[in-house]
């Protein structure tokens, strides 16, 4: 039985909502958030209908990807994310719990059946047991066995688990719903083996592909979400000890060598999956991994080459997805205004880009962060969010494409207009934006040349998430543009009229 019915059909059909919602389009780029949700059997899914609408109709949201953890679709788990050794090619088909008639949306189907009728595209968080993602590659666990926790890895191949999980649960959606439904897995973020000892990890990769692909052909399935972190500062290293200088100076050649980075080559998992998925929150100032490596540049700029020189360039010819990005609130013990930084790091490090999904829409047990309170309210961060979202509805097809062309921040822009020289001071030109961000350690001012006669107006974000602290943006007689009291370490948005 296919559950796809009227209206809801019809807009997922066109891309639209049925209430007329102005969505980023998919088909051009995916926007969204990620959930922590179904934690258990008789877990609640934390957002409601009318949460949901407000991040479609206010944020322009088109996807929301969410965990599917076997205890919410029935299988008795007792861990969150292991350690466990828990068998799922032992469980018959019923044995899992589908849909379940209470009042309460904790069920699977209950939540496909609410993002359906929201015209919001689902993406599956696969959840087995973080050992079998991070051991693939491997065809025992027995090293792992532990009598005193109970733990006896005896029998278990970790491909098969994660192969079973996947198919079981492709079958079902397939059977139910269609195809319109996007797989992806757990992080590879330094669990498991280093690169030398993953040689059977693409091979394992692309037994679950197909297991996926034979029970739904036209679904989505994306890679592990790779924590480019790791990738990154492997080849920061390599190029520092190559002497490469200027953007791009991070150097193409990943050395796979010893226990680092500990995944596999990025273009296996290119190759084997529909999309290469990463999960990367950038840095700030502060990090090692910039004073270590990159202390010659701003942040900001290191900070976006996980995108711009990792992850488009060996996704490539295909596009990439930003599975994990920050954020929709602050995070506790990180600096002030992080938020700000890391959300200018997207927007500044997309390129020929998928899509990105940020953490994450609502607060929970599970996870904080959320563009909701676990209460409901909106958090203090909702305007900087907004003009975020703005910005991808506006320039989605800037974002999608791969360009050449760089300013003279090494970042791709949509043409020549908007140019300054100040290198502390970094912009980038979307198409009908244009986003500036300031290392420079005290208030600041810059002149951009090449407007074409356009006007910029600043787009207010509640900087600190309450204070304006507005731009000063002055037309000069020339046709530039000057802006003053450039605040460091804040997003600036203006939109660019002709």
């Amino acid at each position: 039985m296919v559950r796809l019915c009227g209206v809801a059909a019809w807009a997922l059909i066109v891309g639209v909502s049925p209430a007329g919602a102005e969505q980023v389009p998919r088909d051009v780029l995916t926007w969204g958030f990620c959930q922590v949700g179904g934690t258990h059997r008789g877990a609640e899914f934390p957002l409601s209908r009318e949460e949901l609408m407000t991040l479609r109709d206010e944020l322009h949201i088109n996807t929301l990807r969410f965990f599917v953890h076997p205890g919410f679709i029935g299988l008795p788990q007792t861990t969150w994310n292991g350690p466990e050794s828990i068998d799922y090619t032992r469980f018959a088909e019923a044995d899992y719990v589908w849909h379940d008639p209470t009042p309460a949306v904790d069920s699977l189907d209950e939540v496909l059946d609410l993002l359906r009728e929201l015209s919001i595209h689902p993406v599956l968080l696969v959840f087995p047991v973080d050992e079998y993602v991070a051991y693939i590659g491997r065809d025992e666990m027995t090293f792992l066995n532990d009598a005193t926790k109970g733990l006896d890895y005896t029998g278990i191949r970790p491909v098969d688990q994660v192969r079973t999980l996947t198919a079981t649960l492709a079958r079902h959606v397939h059977q139910t719903y269609g195809d319109d439904f996007t797989l992806i897995y757990t992080e590879v973020a330094g669990q498991g083996d280093g690169a030398p000892g993953r040689t059977k990890d693409r091979d394992h990769w692309a037994e679950v592909v197909a297991a996926a692909k034979s029970e739904a052909p036209g679904a989505v399935v994306c890679s592990p979400e790779l924590c480019t972190s790791m990738w990154w500062w492997a080849a920061a290293l390599e190029g520092r000890r190559l002497g490469i200088q200027g953007p791009p100076w991070l150097s193409d050649e990943i050395p796979y060598a010893g226990d680092w980075p500990r995944g596999d080559r990025l273009e296996n998992y290119r190759d084997v999956f529909d999309l290469m998925a990463v999960s990367y929150y950038g840095f700030d100032a502060n990090s090692m991994e910039w004073k270590d490596v990159a202390a010659n540049r701003p942040a900001l700029s290191a900070a976006a080459e996980a995108g711009l020189w990792l992850a488009r360039t060996h996704a490539r010819p295909r596009r990439w997805l930003w599975a994990e990005a920050g954020w929709g609130a602050p995070v506790k013990d990180r600096p002030p205004f992080h938020l700000e930084r890391d959300l200018a790091t997207l927007l500044f490090g997309m390129d020929h880009c998928a899509g990105a999904l940020l953490w994450q829409a609502k607060d929970n047990e599970g996870s904080t962060a959320g563009v909701f309170t676990s209460g409901g309210e909106r958090a203090a961060t909702f305007d900087l969010l907004r003009a975020a979202s703005d910005v991808v509805l506006a320039d989605a097809a800037f974002f999608a494409a791969d360009h050449a062309k760089a300013n003279a921040d090494g970042f791709p822009v949509a043409g020549d207009g908007f140019a300054e020289a100040d290198p502390a001071v970094l912009t980038r030109f979307t198409g009908h934006h244009v986003l500036l961000f300031s290392e420079a350690p005290v208030e600041t001012s810059v002149t951009l040349s090449q407007t074409g006669g356009a006007t910029l107006a600043e787009i207010p974000v509640g900087h600190g998430y309450s204070s304006p602290w507005p731009l000063e943006v002055t037309g000069e007689a020339d046709g530039r543009i000057t802006l003053r009291r450039i605040r460091p370490g804040l997003l600036y948005v203006l939109r660019a009229d002709r």
